[in-house]
């Protein structure tokens, strides 16, 4: 039987470590290699425990403007999310033609009614819902109607009217409280006053009305309610009371020319900011209040061009109502008629005069308002 000579298998080459070799001992690896093999090692650790590999810096400038081009896109995104978002809330500016209505006690908006207003039955006036209405101005000087218009346009739409000011006065006034007074959203008009002596002009209305009165009787107007304001207090009946006479003797002396001022810068903004018939609608106060056929046809006019169309008939029956019934805490009983030195009256004779130059071939309407003023001048002579 033949012996068999067992010999150990040859390694191959490839798989002998030599001795010379920086792979035969870990001691010798070099730097790069460690740290290669290393983070090979944590990512496999990583991935067995369930963990997701840590983000990398881009390494080379294609890789860094890749990663600029992703990050904006996010932002992008989200920017238009928001927007989206917003509008579907009702924050933009998408107005319908006809305002919708919401029943009564629905309103959740800034301005919630006071126990006032909560105890009101405001069948006949609510806010209009989710923005619906187009923004638009209810431009005046101080004294010239603008809280009696108010009453007039709520009557007659059923919506409230806002303004900048928060007159706690009005906002708790009975019989007739203005329940929109804190909020200049979800109404059919906002109240100002500006930019008479610096205050708002309401910049995103997209339209006014501007109600016109004389300066002859507006400027007395408004010394009617400065006095009873300063006197009495912010919550005193400041539309239904008259300043003595002699007080307003004393106070026109240095302050008329001033007024008379404002009154024409007034007016020239909203002739100047509203330059059509689309934008703006110019009323002449005392044919709005005026008894008669003028009255109801000036408040057809004004809710008309708010969008609110209506029978004539139901206008007059809701204008009288208003005027007769439910005017009497917004107007003011008179004992006596505010009158005006000859200088006076020349300056502001010359104003007026000045502006319907300036407007009257532009607009016929106001050139006829102004040319009423200027024959009535001689009648508040002293």
């Amino acid at each position: 039987m033949r012996e068999v000579e067992l010999r150990p298998l040859a390694r191959s080459p490839r798989n002998i470590p030599r001795s010379d070799s920086p792979r035969s001992s870990p001691r010798s690896d070099s730097p790069r290699a460690s740290s290669h093999r290393s983070s090979r090692t944590s990512d496999y650790g990583n991935k067995r425990r369930g963990r997701a590999e840590p983000l990398r810096s881009p390494s080379s400038s294609a890789e860094m403007l890749e990663w600029k081009l992703q990050t904006l896109c996010v932002l992008l995104c989200a920017v238009v999310v928001t927007l989206i978002f917003q509008l579907s809330l009702g924050h933009g500016r998408s107005h319908t033609r006809r305002p919708s209505r919401v029943r009564p006690g629905a309103w959740r908006g800034r301005g919630v009614p006071s126990s006032v207003c909560a105890n009101y039955k405001r069948s006949h006036a609510q806010p209009a819902f989710n923005s619906s209405c187009i923004p638009t101005v209810l431009a005046s000087y101080p004294g010239s109607g603008s809280t009696i218009t108010r009453l007039l346009i709520e009557m007659t739409t059923g919506v409230w009217t806002g303004s900048i000011y928060g007159d706690g006065s009005l906002y708790n006034s009975l019989p007739h409280p203005f329940c929109g007074e804190m909020t200049t959203r979800s109404v059919v008009a906002i109240k100002s006053h500006g930019p008479w002596e610096g205050q708002h002009t309401v910049v995103f209305a997209k339209r006014a009305v501007l109600m016109l009165r004389s300066p002859f009787t507006a400027i007395p107007s408004y010394f009617n309610w400065f006095h009873t304001f300063h006197k009495k207090g912010a919550q005193a009946q400041q539309h239904q009371m008259q300043a003595p006479e002699e007080e307003w003797i004393q106070w026109r002396g240095n302050n008329v020319k001033n007024q008379t001022e404002a009154w024409v810068h007034h007016f020239s903004y909203w002739m100047d900011r509203f330059n059509s018939s689309d934008t703006l609608f110019v009323a002449k106060f005392d044919d709005l209040v005026h008894d008669g056929t003028s009255g109801p046809r000036v408040l057809s006019e004004i809710v008309n061009f708010l969008d609110f169309p209506g029978e004539f008939n139901r206008t007059k029956k809701v204008w009288h109502n208003t005027i007769y019934n439910r005017s009497s805490a917004v107007r003011r009983e008179k004992s006596y008629k505010p009158t005006f030195t000859k200088a006076q009256t020349k300056f502001i004779f010359s104003q007026l005069k000045e502006l319907k130059r300036k407007y009257g071939k532009r607009n016929k309407l106001v050139a006829g308002i102004l040319g009423e003023y200027l024959a009535d001048r001689r009648l508040y002579l002293d």
